[in-house]
């Protein structure tokens, strides 16, 4: 049952819990018989619990819109519970005064918990108005808190809200707010990078998303977390990424250095040779043939990596020993180990 949490402003902050299943069926059992509608069967009240997860918001809703299209159209249960359960919510979307529609879309697209300031900037509204609209959508059941202080963290109650916003927003619209979300994530300090990339990038920015995702794998390198770099690097190079010759050098030889880092020697050692060949600096293409080199050695091309270092070691003036037969079967066995 929901219970009180806390008292701030003019507003009591609401937790509604999940409704265990036997009170959820009893609900449904009563409204069933409120609305002269024969008794559920199992599978259909086993379908809308399912759909609910037990939030009693929506549980009323997908029962609302069953027993209205099951009186109006009398089409099968399957077909109702396919075809209208995100469209009862767009339609209770759709109801909602103006403003507070427009604050229920920017909580849809961010994704991810929103502050009370962060709402207000990207909004642009009044901090009266919009406690109002977060109230009404609070009552609602629209929104929620994670923390105690509703202030501080606020988010859409359920994903399948979250759908039934963004499918009911026109494309160009969608942008313009990915584009906004961007704009005032840009403020923070430090700036999250990769969420302003996701931003940007679905507000169609690629240059912008892909300035954001080689901030964050940098970070992610930085922290020792390569795959995610690695992960963050394959946006980070969009065609329409705008960067000079060494700046497309500096997130090549990033991207080669996470290669390395999480064992993907061939394609690192891959990495570095095209470096090597692309690059116009005497010292950097010596530096790109060594770690070839070192790479192509790690993933057990012998013969080639040694070839890669011996032409380093001459252009360092250092002459390298000549291995027996003996010394190369130790290098080959501790590469394998």
């Amino acid at each position: 049952l929901p219970t009180v949490r806390q008292k701030q402003l003019d507003f009591a902050l609401i937790e509604v819990t999940p409704l265990p299943s036997e009170s959820a069926n009893h609900l449904l059992q009563r409204w069933s018989s409120e609305s002269h509608l024969d008794s559920l069967t199992p599978a259909v009240a086993s379908n809308i619990l399912d759909r609910s997860h037990g939030n009693p918001f929506l549980l009323k809703e997908l029962f609302l819109a069953y027993a209205y299209h099951a009186k109006r159209d009398a089409i099968s249960d399957a077909d109702w519970l396919d075809r209208n359960s995100q469209g009862s919510l767009r339609r209770r979307f759709a109801l909602l005064p103006i403003q507070a529609e427009y604050v229920l879309q920017f909580l849809a697209v961010s994704g991810q918990p929103i502050t009370f300031h962060q709402l207000q900037i990207v909004s642009r509204t009044p901090p009266d108005e919009l406690q109002r609209n977060l109230n009404l959508l609070a009552a609602q059941g629209w929104i929620h808190s994670r923390s105690r202080d509703f202030m501080s963290d606020i988010e859409i109650s359920h994903d399948k809200f979250r759908q039934a916003i963004l499918v009911s927003l026109p494309r160009d619209r969608l942008l313009r707010r990915h584009f906004r979300m961007a704009i005032m994530l840009s403020t923070e300090v430090p700036p999250p990078w990769a969420r302003m990339g996701d931003h940007y990038w679905n507000a169609e920015q690629y240059r912008e998303a892909a300035a954001c995702y080689l901030q964050a794998a940098q970070q992610a390198r930085e922290t020792g977390s390569f795959r995610e770099a690695l992960q963050f690097l394959v946006r980070a190079n969009h065609e329409k990424a705008d960067r000079n010759q060494k700046e497309v050098e500096e997130v090549a030889m990033l991207e080669a250095e996470c290669l390395a880092a999480v064992g993907n020697s061939r394609e690192a050692a891959t990495r570095f040779e095209q470096l090597y060949q692309a690059s116009e600096d005497p010292d950097s293409k010596l530096l790109y043939r060594g770690l070839a080199g070192e790479q192509w050695i790690r993933a057990g091309q012998l013969d080639s990596g040694l070839e890669y270092l011996d032409h380093t070691l001459r252009r360092l003036g250092i002459t390298r020993l000549k291995h027996s037969w003996i010394s190369h079967l130790v290098l080959r066995l501790k590469i394998l180990n």
